[in-house]
Parts: C-alpha cells; structure tokens; sequence
C-alpha cells in the first residue's frame, strides 16, 4: 500500500513545527510491515513482522479492522442465536475540515447519551428503556473524503438487546435513530419528540461487514492543511469502542503472565521487547485494553 502521502505530510510537521515526534511516526509508518524484530521468551527467540500501529498507516487500519472482525464476528454470531442484534450507521452531512473536530467531538457524545438512556442511567419522562434489555454495543469511526474538501464522519453501530421491544409499535432500532436524530440537531429529548420526529442523518444495515476506518485513497484527496486538521481530531482519539457484554477483554494467557512476571528483572534496554512482545501475544487475541495498559506500565 502507497503510504507516502501521509509520510510526505508528516516530514512537513516535524519541519513547521520543529517536533520530532511527526518525524519518528512517519518513520514508523515508512518501516511498518517491511521489518522483522526478534523477542525473547522463556524458552526460545520469536521473529514477527514490525507494525506501526497508527492510526494514520492504512496498512495496520486495514489488519485492526481485520483482526476486530475475526474477533467479533463469532461472538455477535453466537448472542445473535440468543439475544436481538440490530446495526445502524449514523451519518452526518458533509462538513469542512474546519468543523471536523467539533463534531466528531459532538457525535461521540450524542451516541454516550444514547448509552445511558438504554442503561436507564438519563430518564426521559414516561420512557422506560429498562424494558428493552439493552446490553452492549460496538461504535466504529469512520470517515469518508470528497473531492471538494468536504469529509463525512459516520458512527458504524451494532447494538444487543434481550429482545427485540417495540413502544406503540416503534422498534428499538427506529427509536434509536429518532433520539440521533434530536440529539444531532440539539432538539430536547421528551416522548413527544421521539414519537413525532422523522427519522434522518443515519441509514440502516443488515450484513455486518468492517471496513477500512480511513484509506490511503483519502488522504491523497486532502491536501496539507486539511491534514493537519485532521491530524488535531484523530490524535489520541479511540475510533473503536466496546461498551456492556462486549467490553470484556480475555485476561493474559500463561506466557504473557511468565513474561510480565520477569519483566521488572530483565535489563533496561530489554524490557521495552519484551512488553512490544506481550503487546503482540495480546493483540493477536484481541486483548486492546490490556495491550494499551502494559505499553505504558
């Protein structure tokens, strides 16, 4: 995959604005896939391929969405023999770079209210959502470019619920898009609003299916300054996120816990592979949290 656009801009950064930490993350994404790194474990030497992990390195989205859809997949499969699972993507207009920040910032927050609504924790007046069930859900980022500077921000949702409940015949699902849509548009929520507003701003899917977060095919359409606007919103930003059942992580397995047990003893220059290697024993089983903790430790 062409990842030189984004390395170009990111030389530039560290050139305005003399900080070489735009420099050492193009670096990154210059050598993601292209280096092998070896890892001492208790009992042999590991060689695995070297991944960025940016989020701005399209060939790392593309494995992360990957690996989130083998993860996912049977678990949604299995609640779904079960439970009531609905999807919907919740888009907005398309809006300037400028206004990317506010309204990610915006969405995010609209969709943690809906969350709290279903979780009963934020009343609404004559609305019950205990009834409903609700008990987890995954939201995913993703963007979209135009050819004239405009970018599109969409929330990729799969909700799970005991059953499937509906109030004077509206569906969970049509319920929810209701509540985006006032939230979205700053209208207050009461029962009289859900139930006389039309449903806009979101679409609705059935066939569960990840896609790439953000290709290299878009940054090629933003030119330096829409990146670095871009760069100001995604920094730091969590584009996937677990809530309720689905927020479980599997714990460490035995080799991470015999790594992480001899990790205080090992020499400085090795500690920082051996937490790399317990990062990659970990995300290769899905284990984001965890992996995030440990890098850090």
């Amino acid at each position: 995959m062409d990842t030189s656009t984004t390395i170009n801009y990111l030389r530039i950064m560290a050139q305005q604005n003399k900080n070489k930490k735009f420099n050492l993350l193009a670096t990154r994404i210059e050598q993601c896939g292209t280096q092998k790194r070896k890892y001492k474990t208790a009992n042999e030497i590991k060689t695995i391929t070297y991944h960025c992990q940016s989020i701005y390195c399209p060939i790392c989205q593309q494995n992360d969405y990957q690996e989130k859809y083998d993860m996912y997949t049977p678990i949604l499969q299995k609640y779904s023999k079960t439970h009531y699972l609905t999807r919907i993507i919740f888009s907005t207009k398309k809006i300037s770079f400028l206004e990317l920040y506010e309204n990610i910032n915006k969405i995010y927050n609209s969709f943690e209210k809906i969350i709290r609504y279903l979780k009963g924790d934020k009343k609404i007046r004559n609305l019950d959502f205990i009834q409903y069930g609700y008990l987890g859900a995954i939201k995913i980022l993703k963007l979209k470019t135009h050819s004239n500077n405009l970018i599109t921000p969409t929330l990729d949702c799969i909700f799970i619920f005991n059953k499937q409940s509906s109030l004077k015949n509206l569906p969970i699902k049509d319920l929810i898009q209701k509540i985006w849509t006032l939230l979205t548009n700053d209208i207050e929520i009461t029962k009289k609003e859900i139930l006389n507003t039309s449903i806009f701003s979101s679409q609705t899917q059935e066939q569960i299916n990840y896609t790439d977060f953000f290709s290299q095919e878009d940054i090629k359409q933003i030119n330096y300054k829409n990146f670095k606007l871009l760069y100001e919103t995604l920094n730091n930003r969590n584009k996937f996120i677990t809530y309720g059942i689905l927020k479980k992580s599997p714990s460490l397995n035995s080799e991470e816990k015999q790594l992480l047990d001899n990790f205080r003893s090992l020499p400085r220059q090795e500690k920082a592979q051996a937490l790399e290697y317990i990062n990659h024993l970990a995300k290769q089983r899905g284990n984001k949290q965890k992996q995030i903790h440990l890098y850090y430790e």
